[in-house]
């Protein structure tokens, strides 16, 4: 992969103070509930913010009400940093103007700008010939609206979130759309291993799938006695819309960093292990997931290639998150727990 994340640093982004972390292929972020490991998605999304096209800037991507808030218990004195191997991002409030200098580039854009913040048309004449897939740039208010100068449309990093009753008939890209899959017609319509995997989900079922082009959409078909029925694909069961859904974002990418925030939400055992297994399958993708569902860590785990893998323990702690990276011999150990793994995440912190 070439774009694939090997280290990661997170600087005053919201519970995050401070962490650098050292990725492998899929990334698994575990812990109890509030102790910040959505943030680690959230922060990482900042760096796919070219899909961000909302009134309130990266709103679809990162939860807050005043964009203050995305910083780390609302310090302003630091700016934010999300840097990487392959690119960085660079947010810092402008005392004069009130608002703030936003930047995306290459990873060595965080010292200069740490000295001097520049215009955002200096950023761009600055590195517009790096090999950075990501170049962005603009000020943002408090309010969350953007005067952007966005000079790459595309960005590997995507997260993904499942959207009930949401639109999906637009007609551009190959591969999924972030955050909600708005062109899932269209993937379904291009990508063969969706359309093959899809029928599947439907035949114990007796139903059929039904790709439909003048409206751009999907319905199920049941037929009885000759005669022929149409069944909405909103009407299908939220479990199966997102299996689909989650399907279209692996199969539909390729050399991309994929996150998903809890996938197995509101759905079946064995739908989540098949999807576990889809993830481990798809070597020319890394994932950043994190989960409360032993099915899910259990089959990842399990069958996922020492070096390919890395388990960060999340928690709490003087009012910050921290990351607990899981060696070797404690990843064995913790297989021994089995579907209790959740309820002895402390051993290892303590430890």
């Amino acid at each position: 992969m070439k774009n694939k994340i090997t280290n990661l640093r997170i600087s005053n982004f919201k519970s995050i103070r401070e962490a650098e972390l050292d990725c492998a292929r899929i990334n698994l972020f575990v812990g109890k509930p509030n102790v910040g490991k959505s943030n680690v998605l959230e922060a990482l999304s900042i760096l796919g913010s070219n899909y961000s096209f909302t009134d309130k800037f990266l709103s679809e991507f990162i939860r807050y009400d005043n964009f203050s808030q995305i910083f780390h218990f609302q310090d302003l004195s630091n700016p934010i940093i999300v840097n990487s191997n392959i690119g960085a991002a660079f947010i810092a409030h402008n005392y004069e103007r009130n608002n703030f200098s936003f930047f995306i580039g290459p990873n060595n854009t965080i010292e200069s700008l740490q000295t001097k913040i520049i215009s955002p048309n200096k950023f761009y004449e600055k590195y517009k010939n790096s090999d950075t897939p990501i170049l962005m740039s603009g000020t943002i208010e408090f309010t969350g609206k953007i005067d952007r100068d966005q000079h790459s449309e595309y960005s590997p990093i995507k997260k993904y979130t499942f959207k009930p009753n949401n639109n999906i008939g637009y007609r551009k890209k190959s591969y999924l759309l972030p955050p909600n899959g708005k062109n899932l017609y269209s993937v379904m319509e291009t990508n063969k291993r969706l359309r093959d995997e899809i029928p599947g989900l439907f035949n114990e079922y007796k139903l059929e799938f039904l790709i439909d082009p003048e409206r751009s959409s999907f319905d199920l078909i049941k037929k009885e006695n000759g005669i022929y029925k149409k069944i909405p694909y909103s009407l299908v069961a939220d479990t199966l819309q997102r299996i689909i859904f989650h399907y279209a974002a692996i199969f539909s990418n390729k050399d991309s960093i994929i996150l998903f925030e809890e996938p197995e939400s509101h759905s079946f055992p064995p739908y989540i292990r098949e999807l576990a297994l889809k993830i481990i399958e798809s070597t020319d993708n890394q994932f950043f997931i994190t989960t409360h569902s032993p099915y899910l860590f259990d089959t990842i785990v399990e069958n996922t290639a020492p070096e390919d893998l890395a388990i960060f323990i999340t928690y709490f702690e003087n009012y910050e998150t921290k990351f607990k990276k899981l060696n070797s011999d404690e990843i064995s150990k913790i297989l021994n727990y089995g579907m209790e793994v959740f309820f002895n995440l402390n051993h290892f912190v303590n430890e």
